[in-house]
């Protein structure tokens, strides 16, 4: 499959880097906003740190409806109507990132509050090891606390913050080099989760967009388990074609960090860091289309699977007597009649995925293989 992946990217890139040149365009100004907030903003208080996620929180929301834009123009390339595909199309295709039924398929903002989370939890890690450090013996690190502890008692006692200062600059290269790999092991980790997260969450979009008669929001967790069944081959085609991309992803990232740490002295690690970013992102962006082209040809499958497996945890919920009597008659009635209702419209979209195909080959592909389950 990899062979006609690389054909139908090789085929459309001529239009496709189009759109990824746009989008490279507002990460460069994306990039230039972020490093005035982080130069001006003082991220020690409650108040910065807040004006960065409100910041952020803008940008992501500037960016995604272009995102969307660049899938439904993607899509559209496998159409006939492929070849009135070009850049104009893709600006105005970007309302199409604000139907609700579609703005939630990525879970942008879920990623970036996990991506959050990690970063901070690195960042704890990284003190309660730099304090075991600290404790252990002599070493600089032990030194710099020694005297830190002396310097501070001296300033509670006194108020004199010269000692406190001189300190610091005698130790600025030390404090320099441990803020330097904190900050890269734990934006690095944060870096990679999101957009690992990101890639993955791609197949939503394919749910979203063909199924405009469903509240996806909820049936997405679904869809982590739909992935990971064997006859799908979703997991294994994802990353025998995506592995050069993760290890580039990595060493870019690496690369870009180390020589600006070395390169330009004292500059601002979050700075560092996301430079370290967006140059990856940039250099990564024309082979975005590369995961869309697979979850084009596998979104069928995907869907029967999904619509199937989300049936069957319906069925199982209507024959739990247990569960619904928790509810009362009166309001276990009314779930009961909810449930059927969306089981209904389950049944209806996994039969249109049905007609779509000619043959019944991805059903009999399911019951072969939850005969075989059964064998075994």
């Amino acid at each position: 499959m990899n062979k006609k992946i690389y054909k139908i990217f090789k085929d459309n890139f001529p239009v496709t880097f189009k759109f990824s040149t746009f989008l490279s365009f507002i990460l460069i100004f994306i990039y230039f906003v972020m490093v005035l907030v982080l130069d001006f903003l003082n991220l020690n208080s409650l108040f910065g740190f807040l004006i960065l996620l409100l910041v952020i929180w803008f940008l992501v929301s500037l960016i995604s409806p272009y995102l969307y834009s660049f899938f439904a123009c993607n899509l559209t390339l496998f159409t006939q109507k492929g070849d009135s595909i070009n850049f104009i199309s893709f600006l105005e295709t970007r309302k199409l990132g604000k139907r609700r039924e579609i703005k939630g398929a990525l879970k942008i903002y879920h990623h970036l509050a996990f991506a959050y989370l990690i970063y901070f939890a690195f960042d704890l890690l990284a003190v309660i090891i730099i304090s075991i450090i600290a404790s252990i013996g002599n070493n600089p690190i032990a030194s710099f606390y020694n005297e830190m502890n002396i310097v501070m008692n001296d300033f509670l006692n006194t108020g004199n913050s010269e000692p406190l200062f001189n300190l610091i600059a005698k130790y600025q290269d030390l404090i320099y080099l441990v803020s330097g790999i904190t900050n890269y092991v734990s934006l690095s980790f944060a870096f990679y989760y999101f957009l690992h997260s990101l890639t993955r969450s791609f197949a939503n979009y394919y749910i979203a967009i063909n199924n405009f008669n469903i509240a996806m929001v909820g049936p997405y967790a679904n869809l982590k388990r739909v992935l990971k069944i064997k006859e799908l081959n979703y997991n294994k085609g994802y990353y025998s074609l995506l592995y050069p991309y993760y290890i580039f992803t990595f060493v870019c990232f690496s690369s870009v960090y180390l020589l600006l740490y070395l390169l330009i002295p004292n500059m601002n690690l979050l700075i560092v860091a996301l430079s370290a970013m967006v140059v990856t992102t940039f250099l990564l962006l024309p082979f975005l289309p590369l995961v869309l082209d697979y979850n084009h040809l596998k979104s069928e499958e995907i869907q029967f699977y999904f619509f199937k497996n989300l049936s069957s945890d319906i069925s199982s919920l209507l024959t739990d007597d247990k569960l619904i009597n928790k509810f009362g008659s009166e309001k276990g009635e009314e779930l009961k009649k909810g449930l059927g209702s969306f089981k209904h419209q389950i049944d209806e979209n996994l039969e249109n995925v049905n007609h779509k195909n000619n043959d019944s080959d991805l059903e009999n592909k399911v019951n072969s293989g939850d005969d075989e389950k059964k064998d075994n």
